[in-house]
C-alpha cells in the first residue's frame, strides 16, 4: 500500500475482498501493508494471500484517518498477480 504522507498511514484502514473471500477484515491497519523507501519492490508484497484470480470480483474499502496535511490525495494498494 502506498498513501503520499506518513501522517495519512497511521489511524487509516483497509478492507479486501476477493472472491467474497475475506483477505483483510474491516478495520486492518493500513500501516501493516505500508513499508518504507528502503525495501525493495520485490519484499513490499503481503505473500499470505492465496486467491485464485479466475475472473474474480476483487473488492475493498479503504478509509482515511483525516490526519494528512493534503487532501484530496490518492491512496494505492498494488496486487501482484502469479
Amino acid at each position: 500500500m502506498s498513501l503520499p504522507e506518513d501522517k495519512a498511514i497511521v489511524g487509516s484502514t483497509v478492507e479486501l475482498k476477493i472472491a467474497n473471500e475475506e483477505i483483510f477484515p474491516e478495520g486492518f491497519e493500513a500501516k501493516m501493508l505500508c513499508t518504507g523507501q528502503n525495501c525493495t519492490p520485490n519484499e513490499r508484497f503481503f505473500n499470505s494471500i492465496h486467491e485464485e484470480a479466475a475472473g474474480n470480483l476483487v473488492e475493498g474499502r479503504f478509509t482515511d484517518s483525516g490526519k494528512a496535511d493534503h487532501y484530496p490525495y490518492v491512496a494505492k494498494l498494488y496486487l501482484m498477480l502469479q
